[in-house]
């Protein structure tokens, strides 16, 4: 944006950051302005005029905005130039010092500020005389720095808007972009400042009555573009609007507008406009301005204010201030609940439901799910709990409370069906496979997503359908079927990127550069990542950028590149912490220790390991610290200690079985195998038989490899068809004998494999005989 003084930045700084002053360059050469003058004169300039247009634009000293503004002044083909000029000259304009604020103007800069202003008024004046509402409606468009649609000025002016804005036109006031009505930076200030001299305050307020009406209309229409081609354009306009809505909040300010129907408006336009804006963009200053609008509402109705309070909190949850969100959501329910408005009391009981799980309180999260779905059956929403049912789910599938997951799933999806919510249905379906798939029901999980993918393919749900396919991809690649999760990433990252859900793109760049990854293209890798992390960061996704930066410290971790790793993980580790997503900086910690052991510092990253663990069970991710078992007996395992390696092993398998997580329990038999190589111990043959018969579903690979083993302790008949469920089963019971009375003489002795790893330590005692796998 150019400006031309002080006074025109103090107008931008609250939508301009950081402004600066620029001064408009004049035009260089008399040659230059005439040429701009010619084309744009209201009629056009007749040779024997033209002397008199050159001593006219003379006076104007290159400024191009003087010019046009004249230049719309010729009639006649230029006969009243003279008139004109001399006019120009006479001209002493009052507003001059307004223009130029404090700043100090002299000689040749003074003169162009001088006839700009004098330009604008001899501009508005027969304008003002000819059509005092085209006037009024110049002087509004001040206070609207993004401009405003046609469309939208219709709805605001009404039917004559045509004619108004051939007005303007005549009078070289007008510069339509687009179908929009934006005016230069000189000519804005210049309507503001007769908005506030000329058009009386009671005529504001009706102008600000109607333009927030037309901007709540605008942004709902727009809320129903996202998830659907050409949501870009979407967003991008709700980006423009963010201009015009914060320049009415400062004008409902200045007018003292309070009143209950125009707070009501403020409230239900700023809440239109936040549900836009969550789906793109940076949205720290969207906060900032939901919650200044937010602060004028004072008169609005209860329930106007309190959804208002509601969308706030979802953008401090959002954006990761989650204090905020926590304050936001409960003064929404106080609000809903001191004028009993129920189904609004329900819904923020919901959304605490969601803050508390992702801060990890997951007692506080089951009880405000609970009290949603109580709410919602009260008032028989069936929606609501239909949502609510599918929330709990997440909320078991979290707390590895599975069985309980499974039935909040069955729920869910009974209640949509039941009411026809096909686009419910089509979500629980879709959270069904990643059940499925955390519970090692490959086929079960294939299906569901298919059926998900299938529903909101039928009704045209694009987003859902490119965050089907995502998960698709993200089974396919648990299962190494690579070709085929490469080909559903690509479909959910073009999927998401035709209808410009940033967010969703930058997790399947994410999820891309795990495949990258995995089959070792570590290039692509570091690329992907890349994406995602600016991506994420386009978007202020703290969380996203966050895992992010872990994911590439992996990348480096895999490819040796140590120093890199490690400030990966720095990154990702104050990332974390900064917005108190406790889980994400334990996950990172467990890397750091990793990189200790690639370091060689064993007993560091032992150290590390165990404290992890510990936080992890006190976040009561179980899931996690039972992987940190694992973790800590690769540890042990490369200082050399076997059979605590063994015995930290074994102690991860049965937490992972009372999980009934088998891919955890497959990575854990296989470590015991690599302890009992080593150490000669029986568990090595029961535990290779159990990862050898979980790896024929999950990873048919790793079967293949264990498969000369095999050949050595099982019959033939075996190799070829499995184990059956019975003959499992016994192996899985040895197993955990063996783990349990390993583990319990352990303790006895006094030796925790929990202890402190030092270099002189000595391996645990074990009991029971051993031999060779």
């Amino acid at each position: 944006m150019l400006v031309t003084s002080l006074r025109s930045l103090e107008l931008a700084q609250d939508t301009v950051p950081d402004a600066l002053e620029y001064r408009v360059q004049e035009l260089e050469g008399e040659d230059a302005s005439m040429a701009l003058f010619r084309a744009a004169c209201a009629s056009p300039l007749a040779d024997e005029h033209t002397p008199a247009a050159r001593e006219l634009v003379q006076l104007l000293y290159g400024h191009p905005s003087s010019i046009v503004l004249l230049a719309g002044q010729v009639r006649d083909g230029g006969a009243k130039l003279n008139a004109l000029r001399q006019q120009l000259v006479a001209t002493e304009p009052a507003d001059l010092e307004l223009l130029v604020g404090d700043a100090e103007l002299l000689g040749r800069d003074r003169k162009r500020a001088r006839s700009l202003v004098a330009s604008l008024n001899l501009a508005y004046q027969p304008l003002a005389q000819a059509s005092p509402q085209a006037a009024e409606l110049l002087a509004w468009l001040g206070t609207l720095p993004a401009g405003l649609s046609v469309a939208m000025l219709s709805a605001i002016f009404g039917p004559d808007t045509p004619q108004h804005l051939a007005d303007l036109s005549l009078h070289g006031l007008l510069e339509l972009q687009q179908d929009s009505l934006v005016l230069a930076p000189p000519v804005r200030w210049y309507a503001e400042h007769k908005l506030e001299t000329a058009v009386p305050r009671e005529r504001q307020l009706e102008l600000l009555e109607r333009t927030l009406g037309a901007l709540e209309a605008f942004m709902a229409a727009c809320y129903k573009q996202l998830g659907k081609p050409g949501a870009g354009a979407v967003i991008a306009a709700s980006l423009r609007e963010e201009a015009n809505l914060a320049a009415l909040v400062r004008r409902f300010e200045r007018l003292g507008a309070a009143a209950p129907e125009r707070s009501s408006l403020l409230a239900r336009t700023a809440m239109r406009w936040s549900q836009v804006r969550l789906h793109g963009g940076t949205l720290t200053e969207a906060t900032a301005l939901a919650a200044r609008a937010l602060d004028l509402t004072d008169g609005a109705d209860r329930a106007d204010q309190a959804a208002l309070q509601g969308e706030l909190g979802d953008l401090f949850l959002r954006t990761d201030r989650l204090p905020e969100a926590e304050a936001a959501y409960q003064a929404a329910l106080d609000a809903f609940t001191a004028i009993d408005a129920r189904l609004g009391a329900a819904n923020t009981q919901r959304a605490r439901g969601d803050l508390f799980l992702r801060t990890a309180r997951l007692l506080e999260a089951e009880a405000a799910y609970q009290a949603a779905l109580d709410a919602f059956t009260a008032i028989d929403a069936r929606l609501g709990a239909a949502n609510t049912h599918l929330a709990r789910g997440d909320l078991f599938l979290r707390t590895n409370r599975l069985p309980e997951a499974e039935a909040a799933y069955q729920a869910a999806l009974d209640a949509f069906t039941a009411i026809d919510a096909r686009l419910g249905a089509a979500n629980t379906q879709r959270a069904r496979g990643d059940l499925f798939l955390r519970t090692d029901r490959l086929p079960e999980a294939e299906a569901a997503y298919q059926a998900a993918l299938d529903a909101f393919t039928a009704i045209d749900a694009r987003l859902g359908a490119a965050n089907t396919h995502k998960a698709r991809g993200d089974l396919f690649l648990r299962t190494d079927r690579l070709p085929e999760a490469e080909a559903a990433y690509q479909a959910a990252l073009d999927a998401f990127t035709a209808i410009d859900e940033r967010l969703g793109a930058a997790n399947t760049h994410k999820a891309r550069g795990d495949l990258f990854l995995r089959t070792a293209r570590p290039p692509e890798a570091e690329a992907a990542f890349q994406a995602a992390l600016d991506a994420f960061t386009a978007i202020d996704e703290r969380l996203g950028a966050a895992n992010t930066h872990k994911a590439r410290g992996d990348l480096f971790l895999r490819t040796d590149r140590l120093p890199e790793a490690e400030a990966a993980y720095q990154a990702a580790l104050d990332a974390f912490t900064a917005i108190d997503e406790r889980l994400g900086a334990a996950s990172t910690r467990s890397s750091l220790g990793q990189l200790a052991l690639a370091h060689g510092d064993v007993t560091g990253a032992f150290h590390r390991l165990r404290q992890v663990r510990a936080e992890m069970l006190q976040l009561d991710e179980r899931l996690g610290a039972a992987g940190q078992l694992g973790y800590l007996a690769q540890a042990a395992l490369s200082g050399g200690q076997h059979d605590r390696a063994m015995l930290l092993a074994g102690r991860a398998w049965q937490e992972l079985a009372a999980l009934d997580d088998g891919w955890g329990q497959m990575l854990a038999a296989s470590t015991v195998l690599e302890a009992a190589r080593h150490a000669s111990d029986e568990a090595g043959v029961p535990a290779a038989i159990f990862a050898w018969q979980v790896a024929r579903t999950l990873r048919p690979v790793w079967a293949n490899k264990l498969a000369p083993l095999m050949e050595q302790v099982l019959p033939a008949e075996v190799l070829a068809s499995g184990l059956p469920p019975e003959a499992l089963a016994q192996v899985e019971q040895r197993l955990h004998q063996l783990f349990e009375a390993r583990w319990q003489a352990a303790m006895a002795a006094g030796d925790d494999p929990l202890g402190p790893l030092t270099p002189t330590s000595q391996n645990p005692p074990t009991s029971g005989e051993s031999s060779s796998p």
